[in-house]
């Protein structure tokens, strides 16, 4: 049995080596060309392209094959299909050596390789740009890659290679002017812009160029297969990681960098890792890390902890991938206190980039849809962390929605539509909200409560978040107006510095809250007030009705969904419903008596709320003569809500007198069946009618149930009688009040 396993592997071996030898024998055939090659009738010209393609499309090429079979490929005996063949087949196995994209670059200095051939040098670059091991000789050579901008064929790739090179000192007013020629010439080219953009970003007073307000796509990838070939072959030369060592410790990150080499750190995900050359080639020690901070610009890789970062705010320089930012807590603390905007906006730059070319044009496997998912969680993590939107996203979120299946990444989108900027509601609504509504009315009913639920996240948002800053925004520019001074106000609470369109909030976070009432509304008639869906429907009235006392807003909004859910929750077989809807209306009184003190105080931004409490005191006396007093059925010509017959709202109920009396309704019979029980012997249960002459007993008892929304509602609105009267006085529904406004109603106890 073991003789058999030896022969197997000596075989294996034998074929292996074979391999290796016959691949060998192909680059050396290649590198030997001396004399001009004839393609037809070649059978060792053919045979040996055809290995070397099939190599590269299955284990890919080492590093040293990679430079030779560039100098091959520029080689004028060779011809052009056969070197442009070549060019395609330098997929990394590992790394890309950076002499080869130095040779690359010198043979179309020489001019001698066709315009084919050097453009196809050029998106080589740019493909394994990422995987290039060091980039320090390939800088030196800026000036030389920016003198290839003559040519219209390659403009776009040299531009979008400058770019990933560009570093402040690159940026020279002869280069912009140059830039600024070409643009005039053939007019606002994408790739143009993007170069000029971060030109602009480094030295804004050398130009005065108008940016795109939206975040624009300036270099979209033209070879999607190519780069997709290259990262199925480096996953197959090393199995995807788990990434459970991203939550270590910052520090420990870049020992396990140093202690693996970089081929087996290989991006395989969108997020680039934090890797510096110095740390790559050399093992230092942490005390040298620590005294390394004394010079004048430290990287990024050699901050180790909090501490680091307070003594050298203004020295630390930022990863030339600036995206890894998102895998490290000490890169996010670093880019939310920096005052550089370059790197915020790099980062937008970025982000947008890979949003684009990972998801909207992108379809996925299985590995690519838990490396896309694992982006979306650490963008979520990373705006949690800043308490604040990326415009980015946004823009992302606009696009993706409007073809959005409802299935591909569900939870993660729908928590980044829940973290967007405030902006006008128009605009929300083309770019979030119709999206989502037309997904909602044609979904089953837990996709509605997802929808709701993210909606309700975004009121709170706007309400925690967004209101503040933007007024603080608003204040500012006013304080700019006053001054006479130019330009916009910077925001001390804004990470990403970009120009928005003035809009008013309140108006945003009022409609939005109506837009969101009547989508609960349209979702509990089409799913007959399903139980789950009304839940979540309340938890939006319950963050609706405490964003005044939550957030300190300036204003108490009165949803329409109130009004008209209210039937439904008064109608609710469950006592959780009936509970809620009297903490909502709880709520509601203490957010307008919050509101009177502070506009009593003088409080700037309060506005009148007067429009708001007629309508309110209707439900508040309408809930008081049912749940109270249980007259329901004797019609109030002052009531607004309670000419209905109980049967159209639920089947089940019948038409019985006083039945939605806290004591009576069919929600709580349940809590008062066991009332009775604790309170009477087993031999003569009464009827549950008999709570009548101990409602307040029985209201201390759904207490003590966690039923708190009944007790609180009469503590709060019902104005106990008189004992010391020697006439029974009736009871009184106290509503709210604001100013001299006042409404009250007489409800016999």
């Amino acid at each position: 049995m073991d003789s058999a396993k030896n022969k197997q592997t000596e075989k294996k071996s034998r074929k292996r080596r074979s391999s290796s030898d016959n691949l060998d024998s192909a680059i050396r055939y290649f590198k030997n060309v001396k004399e001009r090659v004839q393609v037809k009738n070649n059978i060792k010209l053919q045979m040996s392209l055809e290995l070397i393609e099939e190599t590269s499309k299955t284990k890919g090429l080492p590093a040293e094959y990679i430079t030779i079979l560039v100098d091959a490929a520029a080689n004028t005996y060779i011809p052009e299909t056969v070197c442009g063949r070549l060019v395609r087949s330098l997929t990394p196995a590992t790394v890309v050596p950076e002499q080869a994209v130095i040779n690359a670059i010198s043979h179309m200095c020489t001019n001698k390789p066709s315009i084919k051939i050097q453009t196809l040098f050029l998106r080589w670059i740019l493909v394994v740009y990422d995987y290039i091991d060091k980039k320090e000789n390939l800088h030196k050579l800026y000036g030389i890659i920016f003198f290839f901008l003559e040519n219209q064929t390659m403009m776009p790739y040299v531009c979008h290679l400058l770019y990933l090179l560009t570093q402040k000192q690159d940026v020279r007013l002869f280069r912009v002017r140059r830039l600024l020629m070409i643009q005039n010439k053939m007019g606002a080219q994408p790739y143009l812009t993007g170069l000029l953009a971060i030109y602009q970003l480094y030295y804004p007073n050398m130009m005065s160029v108008v940016m795109p307000k939206r975040a624009r796509l300036f270099f979209p990838s033209r070879d999607k297969k190519w780069e997709m070939l290259i990262r199925k072959v480096q996953e197959n030369n090393e199995p995807l990681h788990c990434e459970s060592s991203l939550a270590l410790s910052h520090l420990k990150s870049i020992e396990t960098n140093r202690q693996t080499p970089r081929a087996k750190r290989r991006r395989t995900d969108p997020v680039p890792t934090i890797h510096s050359d110095t740390t790559r080639e050399t093992n230092i020690p942490k005390e040298e890390i620590l005294t390394s901070l004394e010079q004048s610009k430290v990287p990024f890789v050699q901050i180790t902890d909090f501490k680091s970062i307070l003594e050298n705010v203004d020295r630390i320089e930022f990863p030339s991938q600036i995206g890894s930012v998102l895998r490290s807590q000490l890169g996010q603390h670093m880019l939310s206190y920096t005052r550089d905007q370059t790197a915020t906006t790099r980062f937008s730059y970025w982000l947008h980039a890979t949003l684009t070319n990972e998801i909207l044009e992108n379809s996925w496997n299985a590995t690519d849809t838990e490396l896309t998912k694992a982006l979306l969680v650490k963008l979520i993590d990373f705006t949690d962390f800043l308490q604040e939107g990326i415009p980015a996203v946004d823009h992302f979120l606009s696009k993706f929605l409007s073809t959005w299946n409802g299935l591909d990444f569900r939870s993660e989108i729908l928590q980044l539509v829940a973290r967007c900027r405030i902006c006008s509601f128009g605009e929300l609504n083309d770019t979030i909200l119709e999206p989502l509504r037309k997904l909602f009315c044609c979904s089953s009913v837990y996709f509605k409560c997802q929808v709701v639920h993210c909606l309700t996240l975004l009121v709170r948002n706007y309400a925690a978040n967004e209101w503040p800053r933007y007024m603080e925004w608003v204040q500012k520019k006013q304080e700019y107006a006053k001054s006479g001074k130019e330009g916009e106000p910077c925001c001390h609470y804004t990470l990403f510095q970009e120009e928005r369109e003035e809009c008013d909030p309140q108006n945003t976070i009022t409609d939005l809250i109506d837009y969101v009432g009547q989508l609960c509304i349209t979702g509990l008639r089409l799913e007959a007030n399903h139980n789950l869906l009304l839940f979540c429907t309340v938890n939006f009235l319950q963050e609706v009705a405490c964003l005044e006392t939550n957030y300190r807003l300036p204003f108490v909004h009165l949803s329409s969904l109130l009004s008209s859910s209210f039937l439904g929750l008064l109608a609710c077989l469950n006592g959780v419903g009936i509970s809620s809807f009297c903490s909502i209306l709880c709520n509601y009184r203490r957010s307008v008596t919050s509101l009177k003190e502070r506009r009593n105080a003088g409080e700037l931004f309060v506005t009148d709320t007067l429009s708001c409490v007629s309508h309110l005191n209707a439900i508040i006396l309408d809930a008081g003569d049912a749940l109270w007093k249980g007259n329901m059925l004797n019609v109030n010509k002052k009531s607004k809500f309670f000419d209905f017959d109980p049967r159209d709202v639920n089947s089940r109920l019948s038409l019985v007198e006083n039945q939605f009396v806290t004591y009576m309704h069919p929600g709580l019979m349940g809590f008062s069946l066991r009332f009775l029980t604790q309170t009477q012997s087993q031999d003569n249960l009464g009827h549950p009618r008999g709570i009548k002459l101990t409602k307040r007993v029985y209201l201390e008892f759904l207490a003590r149930e966690n039923v708190y929304g009944p007790k609180d509602f009469v503590s709060t609105f019902i104005i106990p009688k008189q004992s010391s009267s020697t006439t029974q006085q009736p009871s009184m529904v106290q509503s709210v009040t604001l100013g001299s406004k006042t409404t009250e109603a007489v409800v016999a106890s």
